[in-house]
């Protein structure tokens, strides 16, 4: 409940920590409680802004959004001016992290994690009505699809490349050939991943579903060149 005066204190407080807390080291970014404290200031009011319920205060920070032209950072239930019961649904504080380290996933999902530690700490110290506190960033959606991605390739390669031992073994009736067809698609394998390595690829859905056929369709050659020598020697 953003009405709360607690709330509304606890806010620039949380800003505050987020921009001096060493394990994120926030550059510039956009505090809405700083700012909605600012321009009640301008209009004659007073900070933490008490009303006699939350649809008055909601009204205010409506006035205020529309002003300043701010809603990307702040939701209500109706956007419907004149609505009797509009009331805040959230607001957004902006921070940007200038991170110099190593590019890889393991490294972003570190500060993902450290990201997750700092706000799990920071709703241990809010008020009542006042844990609802999240953060999110478009760069760990597509830091967990990339990791998701390349498990999924993983799994379904050694899925593949099992079945291609088995058919090679069944239809090949020898382990020696079997081995050495399995070992042509695994060097192969590793050749397009140190490929991908090279040129900075990153795996999302299109290159697992590329890698798993490129298995398959690898196994399915090698299943027909090994035939083919069986069928040249005998």
């Amino acid at each position: 409940d953003l009405s709360a005066p607690s709330v509304q204190h606890f806010g620039p407080r949380v800003c505050a920590a987020l921009y001096e807390h060493p394990k994120i080291r926030s550059l510039a970014g956009f505090c809405f409680f700083s700012e909605f404290a600012a321009w009640l200031e301008t209009v004659g009011l007073v900070y933490p802004l008490r009303q006699a319920n939350a649809t008055a205060f909601a009204w205010v920070v409506w006035r205020f959004a529309a002003e300043r032209n701010l809603w990307k950072y702040v939701a209500f239930n109706h956007f419907v001016e004149g609505h009797p019961e509009l009331k805040v649904r959230w607001v957004r504080n902006t921070f940007f992290v200038n991170y110099t380290g190593e590019g890889s996933r393991e490294a972003f999902l570190t500060q993902w994690e450290k990201w997750q530690g700092v706000m799990a700490h920071i709703r241990k110290q809010a008020p009542p009505n006042g844990e609802a506190i999240i953060q999110s960033s478009k760069t760990w959606n597509s830091v967990a699809m990339e990791v998701i991605s390349l498990h999924t390739a993983v799994f379904a390669i050694s899925i593949c490349i099992l079945l291609a031992v088995v058919l090679l073994v069944t239809f090949s009736s020898s382990v020696r050939l079997a081995l050495t067809g399995v070992f042509t698609t695994l060097l192969t394998v590793a050749l397009v991943f140190g490929a991908m390595c090279l040129l900075r690829m990153s795996v999302g859905s299109v290159e697992t579903i590329a890698l798993t056929g490129a298995v398959g369709m690898l196994a399915s050659m090698n299943m027909h060149m090994i035939e083919g020598y069986i069928e040249f020697v005998h």
